[in-house]
C-alpha cells in the first residue's frame, strides 16, 4: 500500500505546480543512518523512498531537536529508533517559505514524535556583522581592474594591504558597483519605456540607446548569475546557464543547514526558546 501511495502522488505532483507539502510518518527512512537497527532490506527500502522523493522534486525540511521520531522497546536490548516522520516539500514552497522549519517534540505514551512546523521558522536570533566576503561579480564589472590598480597598496605588508583593500571595496561596492537586483529593474524599466516609444514609430534615435541598454542587461544578468553561483557553493558544477532559481534555491538550503534552531545541554534536555538559546 506504501507504494501505492507514492504511485498516486506522483501523479499529483505532475499534475499541478503550486506550493505543496507532505508531513507524517512515511514509516520509512532515507538511509540507515537514520535508524538504529535494520539490514539489507532496509538498505532496498531507503533505497526506493530516495528515488520517490527525487522523482517529485522534492525537499526535506530537515529538523531540529531529538534524531529520532519513532522509539519502541522498553529495554536496551529490544529498543528499536528511527526517523520515521518528517516533512517534505516541492521547490515552489521552500522558495516562498524560506525560513520553513521543523522542531521534533517530545513524546509521551505514544510512539511517534509529533512534529511542529513553522513556515517562518523558531529563532530570531540577532545579525551580526558579517566578515568581509569577496564578490565574485565584481570581476565582470568594467570598472574593477583599474580601480584595484588604484588602490592595492604596495608598500604594505600583505595582511595590512588586504585589510585597507576590503575596506576600499566595501565603499566601492556601494558607490559604484550598486545593488546587482535594483539595477536589473531599472534596466527593465527604461526597456520598456523604449519599446513602448518605438512601437508608436517614434524616436528612432531610440535604437542605440536601446542596444546600449541590451550590453547592460546582459552584464546585469551575468553578474547576477555569478552572484548565486557563489553563494550556493555548488563545486561540482562548472558553469552556469542564468538558471538562478536553482542557485537560490541552493543558497535557501544551505543557509537553513547552518542554521541553530535548538540547542542541547548537558543533561540531554533540547532547548528551543530563544531566551534560552
Amino acid at each position: 500500500m506504501r507504494e501505492q501511495l507514492w504511485c498516486e502522488l506522483e501523479s499529483f505532483s505532475g499534475s499541478i505546480n503550486i506550493p505543496w507539502m507532505l508531513a507524517g510518518d512515511f514509516n520509512e527512512t532515507k538511509n540507515m543512518e537514520e535508524r538504529d537497527h535494520g539490514g539489507d532490506d532496509m538498505i532496498r527500502r531507503c533505497l526506493k523512498f530516495n528515488n520517490f522523493i527525487e522523482n517529485n522534486g522534492l525537499i526535506d525540511l530537515g529538523y531540529s531537536g531529538p534524531k529520532f521520531t519513532w522509539a519502541r522497546g522498553s529495554t536496551c536490548e529490544t529498543r528499536k529508533q528511527a526517523r520515521l516522520d518528517r516533512a517534505l516539500c516541492n521547490v515552489e514552497w521552500r522558495s516562498r517559505f524560506q525560513e520553513g522549519t521543523v522542531q521534533h517534540l517530545a513524546h509521551s505514551y505514544f510512539d511517534h514524535c509529533p512534529l511542529l512546523i513553522s513556515t517562518a521558522g523558531f529563532t530570531n536570533l540577532p545579525t551580526c556583522a558579517k566578515p568581509f566576503q569577496f564578490q565574485a561579480a565584481w570581476m565582470e564589472h568594467h570598472g574593477f581592474e583599474k580601480f584595484l590598480v588604484q588602490h592595492w597598496q604596495n608598500n604594505l605588508a600583505l595582511v595590512l594591504a588586504l585589510q585597507h583593500l576590503a575596506g576600499d571595496l566595501q565603499k566601492w561596492n556601494k558607490k559604484v558597483f550598486g545593488n546587482l537586483f535594483r539595477r536589473r529593474r531599472q534596466i527593465w524599466a527604461r526597456l520598456n519605456g523604449v519599446h513602448k516609444k518605438l512601437a508608436d514609430g517614434s524616436g528612432k534615435h531610440l535604437l542605440k540607446l536601446e542596444v546600449k541598454l541590451r550590453r547592460e542587461l546582459d552584464d546585469v544578468l551575468n553578474q547576477i548569475e555569478t552572484f548565486w553561483f557563489q553563494k550556493s557553493r555548488m563545486a561540482a558544477i562548472k558553469d552556469g546557464d542564468r538558471n538562478t532559481r536553482y542557485f537560490h534555491l541552493s543558497t535557501i538550503i544551505r543557509r537553513k543547514y547552518n542554521r541553530i534552531e535548538s540547542l542541547q545541554d548537558g543533561t540531554g534536555t533540547w532547548i528551543m526558546e530563544l531566551s534560552d538559546i
